[in-house]
């Protein structure tokens, strides 16, 4: 995890880990939907999420993939990123880390927005004559 990252999550109001009990498709497919259906109530409940997928995707490198896709030191920052995170949320130690989030109360105006082509430029639509 990159210094700024680390601080952000530092600062969280909360962070969610979703997991699965074993690796496979149809659990990491049931795990996309619990996410919409978190994310989409913690919109209505006024709170904002950050996604922070490079934690399970490492992870997931080094676990199911047996590191062979990483260098000899990402695989010893993933082992120690997997004993740190087991240490805080004991609750994830045998399990399959999906996503990890934050979750806060964002202003309700961001101090920054991101650029974005108007919408008119970007979508076409079909009037019935």
């Amino acid at each position: 995890m990159t210094i700024p990252s680390a601080l952000a999550v530092r600062r969280s109001g909360a962070i969610a880990v979703l997991s699965v009990d074993r690796p496979g498709r149809r659990r990491f497919a049931d795990a996309g939907r619990a996410l919409q259906r978190l994310w989409l109530q913690a919109t209505l409940d006024g709170l904002a999420v950050h996604p922070l997928g490079s934690l399970p995707i490492f992870l997931a490198h080094e676990e199911i993939a047996e590191g062979r896709k990483l260098a000899e030191h990402h695989r010893r920052e993933c082992r120690r990123l997997r004993e740190s995170l087991d240490k805080v949320l004991p609750q994830v130690r045998d399990r399959c880390p999906v996503m990890a989030l934050r979750v806060g109360v964002a202003p309700s105006v961001p101090a920054v927005r991101s650029l974005r082509r108007p919408s008119k430029d970007c979508l076409i639509t079909f009037e019935e004559a």
